[in-house]
């Protein structure tokens, strides 16, 4: 099946995935190749590095409020736009997790090929 993606993260030759898992299983396992994405992980390694996003996260983090939904997405967006994403195809983990977070994908033009809910 061709990608409907338009935009300069995507290539049509890879595989664009998405799993969310509502109980706390490691999806790690579940990646056959492609890059895992994790939001939790790209939040700490953002944190960590002192990086602008990351120090902005920080501060929602430090006042106990959730990272707002733009922060995370140009998270994701650098991340999948990485080489090695580019490469071998991406899957999100825990990303989406609202109808918000959805609308800010769509609106860069992000679609996956597969959303996969694990229950």
């Amino acid at each position: 099946m061709p990608l409907e993606f338009k935009g300069q993260y995507f290539s049509d030759e890879k595989e664009l995935s998405i799993i969310t898992n509502t109980a706390k299983q490691d999806n790690r396992t579940l990646c056959f190749g492609l890059v895992h994405i994790s939001t939790g992980d790209l939040l700490r390694a953002e944190v960590s590095a002192g990086t602008e996003i990351g120090n902005k996260a920080k501060e929602y983090m430090d006042s106990g409020s959730l990272v707002p939904d733009e922060l995370v997405t140009a998270m994701v967006t650098a991340r999948i736009s990485r080489e090695d994403a580019k490469e071998k195809g991406w899957l999100l983990d825990g990303y989406p997790r609202s109808l918000e977070q959805a609308e800010s994908l769509e609106r860069i033009n992000l679609r996956p090929d597969i959303y996969i809910v694990l229950d």
